[in-house]
């Protein structure tokens, strides 16, 4: 889900990442990772962007303390992508967003969707690697 934050920022090369988790283990993926990136600020902006990525259970305080509209932490929401900004939180997947805090975004209307559906992540590899098509 990666790509989410990609979209929507414009990322592309990160300036600095860092990375923790258990020692590596020779035969396989490591049962957590919290790794964060730092990236260049956009439009003539000075400040950086900071993209954290976490998975395995283990997570950055603010997606563990977060609430969704459900009253659920974000960390149970499954796979997706939670947006901070100066006003308020965006909370994402392939499938749904959140504004957050509820309150804070009453009648907001979503703009139509720019971003082409996929047909599948895995369904995008296989297409890419037979045509030398792009991915979304």
């Amino acid at each position: 889900v990666m790509d989410l934050p990609f979209w929507a920022l414009n990322l592309r090369t990160p300036l600095t990442v860092a990375c923790e988790g258990p020692e590596v283990h020779p035969d396989g993926a490591p049962a957590w990772a919290k790794a964060t990136y730092e990236f260049p600020g956009q439009s003539g902006s000075d400040k950086p962007i900071k993209f954290t990525w976490s998975d395995g259970g283990k997570h950055f305080d603010i997606v563990a303390n977060t609430k969704s509209h459900e009253g659920q932490p974000l960390s149970q929401w499954g796979l997706g992508v939670l947006f901070i900004g100066e006003k308020g939180m965006l909370a994402a997947d392939y499938g749904r967003r959140q504004l957050l805090p509820k309150e804070g975004f009453e009648g907001f209307k979503a703009p139509e969707p720019s971003i082409p559906n996929s047909i599948g992540h895995w369904n995008e590899w296989v297409k890419a690697c037979k045509t030398g098509s792009p991915t979304t």
